[in-house]
């Protein structure tokens, strides 16, 4: 069925019966999976799953490919490449070499099941691609920004409401940029306290690091 997934549990969307799931929830545990099958480091007697691991990363991979999930397909490259230098902690040569090899065997599998997977799709075209990121992110929240911005006063502080961001789109869709929907659904002092989230996680991070950084 394409991005959607069958159950017994109809959902009704604009009043249609219709039996689907949500692909991002398939595409967020294949790349939890091929993130965690990459990074994870075994003690030398259980070599086995050094390379048994592969077998859960190209699982993974393929999960979010056949998904059609483009975000997080590339959160997953992303976080693989940021994090496997920390995983691999690169001290000497070793380290260095078991890092490249880690990159290199999962960019070959991230390549061949793209390749196979997704090539004869269009949601995967450069083009289609783009077009979709200008037309929904780019356009909606524009637009989601430009009604915040010409109301009043007391919505620059509070927002427009939950959900607003949904309601004042020319198509009826979320612009899907959070900081731009917080901001405009909880207005400034909203924003603040996101921005303050995500500082006390970082700051978390950080404290965190420190204990674990003679861990491998």
């Amino acid at each position: 069925r394409g991005r959607h997934i069958a159950f017994t549990d109809a959902l009704y969307w604009q009043g249609r019966r219709r039996e689907a799931g949500n692909p991002l929830a398939i595409a967020t545990l294949g790349g939890y999976l091929a993130i965690i099958g990459v990074l994870m480091n075994f003690p030398r007697a259980t070599n086995f799953w050094k390379y048994a691991r592969w077998g859960a990363v190209v699982s993974g991979v393929i999960a979010v490919l056949l998904s059609e999930s483009r975000g997080q397909f590339f959160a997953m490259v992303i976080a693989i490449i940021a994090l496997l230098p920390i995983s691999r902690q690169i001290r000497n040569w070793r380290g260095f070499l078991a890092t490249a090899i880690g990159l290199l065997i999962f960019a070959g599998v991230t390549f061949v099941a793209f390749d196979a997977l997704a090539a004869g799709s269009q949601r995967w075209s450069r083009d289609t691609m783009f077009d979709v990121f200008q037309s929904t992110r780019v356009t909606m929240a524009s637009r989601v920004l430009s009604v915040w911005a010409n109301s009043s006063p007391i919505h620059w502080l509070l927002g427009l409401g939950t959900s607003s961001s949904y309601d004042v789109t020319i198509l009826g869709i979320y612009p899907h940029v959070v900081a731009v929907e917080v901001l405009a659904e909880e207005g400034i002092i909203g924003f603040l306290l996101f921005g303050l989230a995500i500082a006390a996680a970082a700051r978390s991070i950080l404290r965190t690091a420190n204990y674990v950084r003679h861990d491998p």
